[in-house]
């Protein structure tokens, strides 16, 4: 009988990958062949969140700095970070100095106090931060960090979005495969062409409530990036989407989601159909529609056929947020697509859960998701987040 503690170390690794953190420390204390599969994973990825104070794997790195050898992930979600949490982060950075990050997620203002010890690091493949608080002379230390496949730039200044083209083309351009900006101020549809002119690797272009940029801008944007597989923008007006643009050439879009941020009354019902007809050429797999500021009144039954059935034989994810769809709408969603997994819909009360459930005559699983501003905004394409 061969036991567990004589398998190849390699194999207890890739078992090991699929444990949560609690039973990794558990697996520490079995032998020192399991301490040695489980380490690497129990430290690969670490964070900061608003959870009650305890000994941390921030804490056990700083006693066995050794250990910061083994971490890809690092994540700070607190609202506000103490001096202390701050200098623990910038003590761990520094142990990975000329070594590289897979990801770093600061979602505080506190990115700021990081910004100088992020060149020091080899590479970091995502960067997700709230900029809000960058100063004009700490941007070009941003502007360094090397080896960035996915950005995530939050509440960007214009004095940073203005030296979006400079960054692309400077340190960007031969790694650079996913951008998302959300509320930049001063973000313009000039600004984000001369981006992405530079970025010929870019496969997923993310605009979120940036003032400056609105839907005719997306298609000055589309020709140079005519191989995305995941797009994501705003509509500030609706009324501007005219039923004369020709339909967009996006022979790999997968993701495509279209954030409606006014209301506008009564529902310009062509306008909003004709949107998304200009991406009727595209392959889609998942399609998210959110109304905002509005929820989207009830749609002729055709209207969703018209919407739907464009991409039926693809779609394998729908999402629809504040959008009061009918019983027979979401039928007829159902049955057109055939390889459909998730369908996101608002349900007005829990007793309409069991009805929704026996109406549609197929299992559901439902999962709540509540959440505000950019970290709630569940329905956008996970590089995103």
């Amino acid at each position: 009988m061969v036991s567990a503690d004589a398998l190849n170390l390699d194999v207890l690794e890739l078992t090991f990958a699929h444990l949560d953190q609690h039973d990794l420390f558990h697996l520490c204390l079995v032998s020192q062949k399991f301490l040695a599969a489980a380490t690497p994973i129990l430290y690969r990825s670490i964070g900061l969140k608003p959870t009650p104070r305890r000994a941390s794997a921030f804490d056990t790195i700083l006693l066995y700095p050794a250990l910061a050898g083994h971490v890809r992930h690092i994540r700070i979600t607190l609202p506000i970070l103490s001096s202390e949490q701050v200098q623990i982060c910038r003590t761990i950075l520094g142990l990975r100095t000329n070594t590289s990050l897979d990801s770093f997620v600061c979602t505080p203002f506190e990115v700021k106090t990081f910004v100088d010890i992020l060149p020091t690091l080899a590479s970091i493949g995502y960067l997700r931060a709230n900029v809000q608080l960058l100063k004009e002379g700490e941007q070009p230390s941003l502007l360094q960090v090397r080896g960035l496949r996915s950005i995530t730039l939050e509440f960007a200044s214009w004095k940073l979005t203005n030296v979006l083209p400079t960054w692309a083309a400077d340190t960007l351009s031969s790694t650079l495969k996913n951008l998302t900006l959300y509320s930049c101020s001063g973000l313009t549809g000039d600004i984000i062409r001369a981006t992405v002119a530079h970025l010929p690797n870019l496969t997923g272009l993310h605009i979120s409530t940036c003032k400056g940029f609105d839907f005719p801008d997306v298609f000055s944007v589309i020709p140079h990036v005519a191989s995305l597989n995941a797009l994501s923008f705003s509509i500030w007006d609706l009324t501007r989407a005219r039923e004369n643009f020709q339909p967009l050439s996006l022979p790999n879009l997968k993701e495509l989601v279209v954030d409606l941020l006014r209301a506008v009354k009564p529902f310009p019902l062509n306008s909003f159909l004709s949107i998304f007809a200009l991406f009727k050429d595209a392959p889609l797999t998942s399609l998210a529609i959110c109304g905002r500021s509005q929820i989207i009144p009830p749609l002729p039954l055709a209207s969703y056929e018209l919407l739907i059935n464009q991409h039926a034989q693809t779609l394998h994810r729908v999402v629809l947020v504040k959008a009061n769809v009918p019983t027979s709408a979401l039928h007829s969603i159902c049955k057109a697509c055939k390889q459909l997994e998730i369908l996101g819909i608002p349900v007005p009360s829990a007793a309409d859960l069991g009805n929704l459930s026996a109406d549609l005559k197929f299992e559901l699983r439902f999962e709540k998701r509540r959440g505000s501003g950019f970290t709630g905004r569940w329905y956008m394409p996970p590089e995103t987040l």
